[in-house]
């Protein structure tokens, strides 16, 4: 999934990261609708984490907009 979102983390860093899937098999085929969450290690931040929703099918993985406050993204 990480590849799939052009995701590579190859430094060091200060946050975690969590892939939270929401998977449904209806035609044997199955879609898996995923979050993944990115949190900093500063509690005190209101602005820590990020948000991507998205769908991962047999066609390949569509990822929603990055979700964040205004000042997280902009930093």
């Amino acid at each position: 999934m990480w590849i799939a979102l052009g995701f590579v983390q190859t430094t060091p860093h200060a946050h975690h990261y969590n892939l939270i899937t929401h998977n449904h098999n209806p035609d044997d085929h199955g879609v898996c609708r995923f979050t993944v969450v990115v949190r900093g290690d500063d509690d005190d931040d209101p602005c820590n984490e990020f948000r991507r929703d998205g769908v991962a099918t047999a066609e390949g993985v569509i990822a929603g907009p990055l979700q964040a406050c205004p000042e997280a993204l902009s930093r």
